[in-house]
């Protein structure tokens, strides 16, 4: 089958467009899936450059295939429960690789797609909108009628958007650049602040959660906008180590935590609830074929708004 690998760290020119990749073998308790797209996301890109290693390997990759997301069709299922039947259409996340035309996955990786949206364009949603879940629901555990801040409105943190809106938020502030503001307004929020202006001692407001979406502001500032007792959540693990140590040592009334998606079954639920309950879409940037994967990547590298789309 076709497949895009790479086996040293480094620029795309390590991408390699493979014809004769090796079928998967299901196992028991697993499902075989013929992919239809996946989507890039930033931690292909840190994979890919070796910015990983502790997770992907030291010296080379482990695995010589990149991607996270999926969508595709059920091929066989030998799946314990019988929850999935040959032809559903399925998304979910797969930690081994996507960027490939076939693949095995366990049940807790997946869910029924989406209904109101088709089914190539559920790839763009898993780990972005997991991601967003696991942090504003599970982690900072946003209660009925409580504050957030979300910092930076790509595509995670416009699934915390819409995550807090279901979950009932009182009052959901985000922040941007200007250019920006226009669209961003269209999401449910309440207030937009320009990030690059941004004091965070002088917001109007303290909050009961903020989540740095970005990931790199560090702990002290987004404290400054927490009320007491309330909880900061970052999507950078890796960045903030130092300051997620110290800060349970001393402990203190504000909580800094940190979120790394892990594929759950009811969290993709969850994901596919947020997209045909609560109207959550996310904007594409632009769509390239399994072929293309060297071009996709080069163009998230410049920078792009939006998710971009790999049609299998």
């Amino acid at each position: 089958m076709r497949a895009v690998t790479y086996k040293k760290y480094g620029s795309v020119d390590n991408l390699i467009f493979d014809y004769g990749y090796p079928d998967p073998n299901i196992k028991d308790d697993e499902i075989l899936i013929r992919v239809i797209a996946s989507s890039i996301n930033h931690v292909d890109i840190l994979m890919r450059r070796g910015e990983f290693r502790l997770l992907g390997g030291f010296f080379a990759p482990r695995a010589h295939l990149l991607g996270r997301d999926f969508s595709g069709e059920v091929v066989e299922s030998k799946e314990k429960n019988g929850l999935y039947k040959k032809g559903d259409k399925v998304f979910g996340v797969q930690f081994s690789g996507t960027s490939v035309e076939l693949i095995t996955v366990k049940p807790r990786m997946l869910s029924h797609a989406p209904n109101t949206i088709n089914i190539k364009d559920a790839a763009c949603y898993p780990l972005v909108t997991l991601t967003a879940i696991q942090a504003v629901k599970k982690l900072a555990n946003l209660q009925t009628g409580q504050t957030i801040l979300i910092n930076g409105v790509g595509s995670v943190g416009s699934a915390a958007v819409y995550m807090a809106r279901s979950l009932g938020a009182s009052k959901i502030d985000v922040t941007s650049s200007k250019k920006n503001f226009a669209s961003i307004k269209q999401l449910p929020v309440n207030e937009v602040f320009d990030y690059k202006d941004l004091e965070w001692n002088k917001l109007p407001v303290k909050y009961d959660v903020v989540y740095d979406a970005h990931g790199y502001t560090p702990r002290d500032e987004l404290f400054k906008a927490l009320k007491s007792g309330g909880v900061a959540v970052t999507t950078n693990p890796f960045r903030h180590l130092g300051e997620l140590l110290t800060n349970k040592i001393r402990g203190g009334s504000k909580k800094f935590k940190a979120n790394f998606a892990m594929p759950s079954h009811e969290g993709m639920i969850e994901v596919a609830k947020l997209i045909d309950e609560q109207g959550f879409r996310l904007k594409k940037a632009a769509e390239f074929s399994l072929d293309r994967y060297k071009q996709a990547h080069n163009k998230f590298e410049e920078g792009v708004e939006g998710k971009i789309l790999i049609l299998h």
